[in-house]
């Protein structure tokens, strides 16, 4: 186990309501389509805590929710599922946050709108009283759903090893500033690029921007590459975990099996190319189920038995 192990992970990051639309026909717009609705419950953090507590992991996730029955009903989801949010904060006369899709008959995202205000409540005051706990974790995963500024003021006041996952080119921005503070980071080739303001297209340009994000201060680095697997990289070693042929269900959800698969390495002080291993095993789990987080999920077989 790491020696920094105190018993948990804790996760901050994003709890969504998430409301999908999808068209039986061809979406005519300004009019009404027939189709499906359904009500889930997502987000990048609550995916990564979900995950990890199938892998056998006690967590801490540390969210915003409003007080409306969304709120109620993802925590006693978290409850059932084993996910602590004794620490989160609940804000009264909010909403929780949403994202609303709506598909076309072939299941392609036509428009999508976020309401994500209510994680401006989570401040710098606000993890203030929180690092204790945070401190205390043997690892923190940290989204970019957070303000530019909570992410800046943990990056400058957690000890424990941060592990940041960007979410999109949109919110990536945020930590190059605070590179040096961070342990591990994940982004995809995309939010890579817009990081380090360099095109990313070859095997050796990617190794490249590996190193540029160690030599930035980033101790351990995974660049997802989607269908092409992963590039991994430390001080010590550096190259590539390629996915092993698979049926493909669904790709939602699969950086955030990466992430915890990762982390539960990391935690067993495995090697970073065992780490991504184990991470691409956890991406495989959910890529194979049409849930953003799969069922299945299990600490064995990531583990490779």
């Amino acid at each position: 186990m790491n020696q920094n192990h105190q018993g948990y992970i804790c996760v901050i990051g994003a709890v969504n309501v998430d409301i999908i639309a999808s068209s039986y026909v061809r979406l005519i717009h300004q009019d009404s389509n027939p189709g499906t609705v359904k009500i889930s419950y997502g987000g990048v953090g609550r995916n990564i805590a979900e995950n990890l507590c199938r892998l056998n992991q006690k967590v801490e996730l540390i969210t915003v929710l409003g007080d409306d029955y969304h709120a109620d009903e993802i925590s006693d989801q978290c409850e059932e599922l084993g996910i602590s949010l004794k620490h989160s904060l609940k804000v009264k006369d909010e909403h929780s946050s949403m994202y609303i899709c709506i598909n076309d008959e072939k299941g392609e995202m036509q428009i999508a709108v976020s309401v994500m205000e209510v994680y401006d409540e989570l401040t710098p005051a606000f993890f203030e009283t929180k690092l204790d706990v945070i401190n205390g974790a043997s690892a923190v995963i940290m989204d970019l759903n957070l303000s530019a500024a909570a992410v800046k003021y943990l990056c400058n006041h957690v000890k424990a090893p941060i592990f940041v996952d960007p979410v999109s080119t949109r919110k990536a921005l945020k930590i190059k500033p605070c590179l040096k503070n961070v342990y591990a980071i994940k982004p995809n080739r995309m939010e890579a690029e817009l990081i380090l303001g360099r095109k990313i297209k070859t095997d050796e340009e990617i190794l490249s921007a590996a190193q540029r994000f160690l030599d930035l201060g980033v101790k351990r680095v995974f660049i997802s590459l989607a269908e092409k697997g992963v590039c991994y990289a430390d001080r010590n070693e550096s190259g590539f975990v390629r996915v092993q042929k698979s049926k493909v269900v669904n790709t939602t959800g699969c950086g955030d099996a990466f992430m915890a698969g990762s982390v539960v390495g990391f935690v067993q002080d495995k090697s970073i190319r065992e780490c991504a291993e184990m991470g691409q095993r956890a991406s495989r789990i959910c890529l194979s189920d049409d849930k953003a987080v799969s069922p299945k999920m299990n600490l064995k077989e990531v583990e490779g038995e």
